[in-house]
């Protein structure tokens, strides 16, 4: 795996927990229930940052679709789920390779999609908060 990648995303982690601490809006109680807001911030920062384009996957929960999903990223067989300890089973966020571990046992994919942050004008004092969080790491 690329050192690079994964330094970069221990300081977005590290950033996103930063900002739950803090209170910002959009990711206060990160990381509970924060799945596609920090996946979309995610998306946009790894692709200015230089590690390409990552595609926002949403998985529904097989036992109750309409109610249960769970949002993160993958590029070329990698994936990358920034929330993903927000479950009792997982004590950190996820980088690796395959398939995504809820995947068949929780949940199916339902829709893959590019991210959107710049629709999403909502999320801009958080994306900022991030950026300069993981700025000041390198």
């Amino acid at each position: 795996m690329d050192p690079d990648l994964v330094a970069f995303t221990d300081r977005l982690n590290a950033a996103f927990a930063q900002c739950g601490h803090e209170e910002v809006e959009g990711l206060i109680g990160f990381p509970q229930w924060k799945c596609t807001v920090a996946s979309r911030i995610a998306a946009a920062l790894l692709e200015e940052h230089g590690f390409g384009t990552w595609q926002l996957v949403e998985g529904r929960r097989l036992a109750t679709p309409d109610v249960g999903k769970h949002v993160w990223l993958e590029r070329d067989g990698l994936l990358y789920d920034p929330t993903i300890h927000q479950r009792d089973d997982f004590d950190a966020p996820l980088l690796g390779r395959n398939e995504h571990p809820l995947v068949n046992e929780q949940f199916a994919v339902y829709q893959r999609a590019a991210h959107d942050i710049d629709k999403h004008t909502g999320l801009k004092q958080a994306r900022g908060r991030v950026q300069e969080l993981v700025g000041m790491g390198s």
